[in-house]
């Protein structure tokens, strides 16, 4: 399972330079002063969003072997104790 696909954004706000700079490794964008945001290219965020996704795989691959995980009436009903629970 990915993650959502960002949003698309014009890029000609930001600079040619970190742009370019992104290919080579991650770099963080500020905001007055303060980190706001890291800018990666693209091969690391399909590399990142592969190793999230084999990182759940194993989890959930532990849990089966375990079976430690709950029925579908369990789960429904943990669900509706969390849907109808008082705030």
């Amino acid at each position: 399972m990915s993650a959502p696909t960002p949003e698309k954004h014009k890029t000609s706000s930001l600079s040619p330079l970190a742009l370019d700079m992104a290919q080579d490794g991650p770099v963080r964008l500020e905001r007055n002063g303060k980190p706001f945001a890291v800018l990666i290219s693209t091969q690391e965020y399909e590399h990142l969003t592969r190793l999230e996704d084999a990182y759940w795989a194993d989890r959930a691959d532990a849990t089966l072997a375990e079976d430690d995980f709950m029925s579908a009436e369990e789960s429904e009903a943990f669900l509706e104790g969390i849907l109808n629970a008082p705030d």
